[in-house]
């Protein structure tokens, strides 16, 4: 295994990241594998943005489900499902200092 991916988000060369973000799910590998940590960070604010504005309860399977299919699209994760990632909705406004 080498030590640098090439991150399907950004599309650059970058070291591995040395231990999933998320292990023992079905993205461990993947992240590993094709997401640099840049990119993972930039995901986790849109994660925050996207359970905020569209309201997904964690405990809810389906909202969990529904979340995680979107980081896989918004990653480009080679899972993911076809389709583009839902982004943050019309009327969301970014905060500041987050």
């Amino acid at each position: 295994m080498t030590d640098r991916i090439t991150c399907r988000r950004c599309e650059r060369e970058a070291p591995r990241m040395g231990e999933s973000p998320l292990p023992g799910t079905p993205w461990e590998r993947e992240l590993l594998d094709h997401t640099c940590a840049s990119c993972f960070s930039d995901w986790m604010a849109t994660e925050v943005m996207l359970m905020n504005e569209y309201q997904l309860d964690m405990s809810n399977p389906h909202h969990f489900e529904q979340l995680n299919l979107e980081m896989a699209k918004w990653l480009n994760l080679p899972s993911a499902p076809a389709g583009e990632a839902a982004g943050p909705p019309p009327q969301a406004t970014p905060r500041r200092g987050a």
